[in-house]
């Protein structure tokens, strides 16, 4: 009798993780594009950090001060437009995380270059978060790897949100993206699972990006508009609205609980503390009529006319903050400011390539399937109307492009036989994700935007130059009471810089306060009561002279560099009496008035 044979255990297999591994391929490879190649453009060597843009230097001078009166924020700066200062409408977020990373940095003792490291590393890391939530939004909209290609697609293209999330970058712009998307992300959750704790966390993130943008607003407009488009087709459609309008109450009641203290303190108008309690009421009352109204027909009639006293009651209240949406979606360049024009389509389609293409097909194929997330259509419609119009918003519609183009390709893949679409797949990745990343490349190991010779001009100016008050650390406090001395007069570009880095008090800045007057001054020399110092450098001479005569709405058209009539001209060729140069280094001239 033979014996029964043995069944033979069956090996089991070991499963890989290939999306943790692919997304943490990902996010090396967002950290790489943002920090690696640019690391000695930013950290120059011993205690110096040099960092990009303009916008940067001024939180980081917020950053500090905050460091120097922690807990207290700075409401009130007098040491950033000559002679009276300016009230400060910067929400506090971003300094609060560059000063917590200051802590860690320096294990609890934290000194200015703790600071600073801080605060240019944190953009890069802020930006490779942003494909957390960008991954699971994808994989709420068709499955995991439309969110693994979408965070790919979104780290690598070579866009306004790399190029603000760079290492050095230190601007609340990449902190809005990620908390709009994490937002995003947990609205999305809360409508697809029915977790009440997911519209809490929607409104812990909008609550955040209040106290991050002050333009935070706009995003509160597309998320309320959401809710009343979502709760209409729900009803319309015999759903239950229950929990969409409970979930409104809590997402809007949570954010307005955690923003408006700071909001009651600062300059921010009027309509910044009314119109986030109204949204609270907005969708309980659409609920209440739909409760009532049973036409259609005439329930349609009551919800616009509700919209039209709204938006009349707003535009009494506070005129201005219409305005903010209007502008938001106009076509209207606000003199040399590159940030008011619109996305040209050249531009466009060296940024985003094929995506921009595929970015189309995904909003048709999400809109004629009903079970995709609205929220995520009605986003991304938005900022492509934004883009259009205003190229500042291509910080934000990455994410969208990125979103679109990975839901349309894994979807219209399954079109496909499975050989041919394995082909297909593999030649349209290369295409999507790395076409563009020579452009991507050449972002992340551009110079930063000050350069040696300004850097160096303002350390001797605040070496070598009376303090403009008399007040002990005037710097830090935040309340003085006595009128600085003096101010230092350049080109508005650099009044941040002036600030900073000097220590002294710009007569025009980057917020476009004091342009008009500075250009007055450098065109046709027209006196500033007050100013002691003139700094000037060549690209004023060149290409930015044309600037200052448009900001004076004047023809501006064919100037190529200031003509040898003009103050500046006559300034830097020791023509124009009662100024001597005092320092010049390189391309960068300072001059004292007397």
């Amino acid at each position: 009798m033979s014996k029964p044979k043995k069944k033979q255990r069956k090996t089991p297999q070991r499963h890989i993780p290939y999306v943790p591994i692919a997304l943490c391929g990902i996010f090396a490879l967002s950290m790489i594009l943002r920090a690696a190649l640019s690391y000695d453009n930013v950290f120059i060597g011993g205690e110096n950090v040099v960092f990009q843009g303009n916008d940067p230097w001024y939180h980081m001078r917020i950053a500090e001060n905050m460091l120097y009166n922690f807990p207290k924020p700075m409401f009130y700066d007098y040491y950033t437009w000559f002679p009276s200062g300016s009230p400060i409408i910067i929400p506090p977020m971003m300094s609060w995380l560059i000063v917590a990373g200051g802590y860690i940095v320096a294990l609890g003792t934290p000194t200015i270059y703790a600071l600073q490291v801080s605060g240019a590393w944190l953009p890069p890391v802020l930006g490779s978060l942003v494909l957390i939530p960008v991954y699971f939004i994808g994989k709420a909209m068709h499955n995991k790897w439309t969110g693994v290609l979408a965070a790919a697609i979104v780290a690598v293209l070579p866009t306004g949100f790399l190029f603000r999330s760079m290492l050095g970058f230190t601007d609340h712009h990449v902190l809005e993206v990620l908390l709009t998307v994490t937002a995003i992300m947990f609205l999305v959750m809360a409508y697809k699972r029915g977790g009440f704790r997911y519209y809490i966390s929607a409104g812990i993130a909008l609550g955040f990006l209040h106290l991050a943008w002050q333009g935070a607003i706009f995003i509160l407009f597309i998320l309320w508009f959401w809710f009343v488009v979502q709760f209409l087709l729900d009803y319309w459609g015999g759903g239950d609205t229950t929990r969409l309008w409970h979930g409104s109450i809590a997402t809007f009641g949570v954010s307005c609980a955690i923003h408006l203290p700071w909001v009651m303190q600062s300059s921010l108008p009027v309509a910044y503390r009314v119109i986030p309690i109204v949204a609270i009421a907005i969708l309980p009352l659409v609920a209440l009529l739909a409760s009532h109204i049973n036409s259609k027909r005439t329930f349609a009639i009551v919800i616009g006319s509700l919209t039209g006293i709204i938006l009349l009651t707003i535009q009494i209240v506070s005129p201005t903050t219409l305005e903010l949406f209007v502008y938001a979606f106009s076509i209207a360049k606000v003199r040399t400011i590159s940030e008011t024009l619109p996305l040209m389509p050249t531009a466009a389609f060296k940024q985003y390539g094929l995506n921009l293409i595929l970015f189309f097909g995904g909003l048709f194929v999400a809109i004629k399937s009903r079970q995709r997330p609205l929220l995520i259509v009605i986003w991304s419609l938005i900022m492509f109307i934004a883009v259009s119009t205003q190229c500042r918003w291509d910080y934000y519609f990455p994410i969208a492009i990125g979103l679109m183009s990975a839901y349309f390709f894994t979807t219209a893949g399954v079109h496909f036989i499975k050989e041919v679409r394995q082909g297909v797949s593999l030649v349209l990745c290369i295409v999507m994700l790395f076409l563009t990343v020579p452009t991507s490349i050449s972002i992340s190991r551009q110079s930063t935007l000050i350069n040696r010779d300004w850097y160096i001009a303002l350390n001797v100016l605040r070496e070598n130059s009376p303090d403009p008050f008399t007040t002990t650390d005037a710097y830090y406090q935040l309340e003085l009471e006595e009128k600085p001395s003096y101010g230092v007069l350049s080109w508005w570009d650099y009044g941040h810089w002036i600030t900073y880095i000097a220590h002294r008090i710009p007569t025009a800045n980057p917020f476009q306060q004091g342009a008009v007057e500075a250009a007055e001054f450098f065109v046709d020399g027209k006196e500033i009561e007050g100013v002691k110092y003139i700094i000037v450098d060549e690209a004023m001479l060149t290409y930015k002279y044309y600037a200052m005569v448009a900001w004076l709405d004047r023809d501006a058209s064919g100037i190529r560099s200031a003509p040898a009539d003009s103050a500046i001209a006559r300034l830097v060729n020791g023509e124009l009496p009662g100024y001597k140069l005092v320092h010049r280094e390189n391309t960068v001239w300072i001059f004292e008035k007397g």
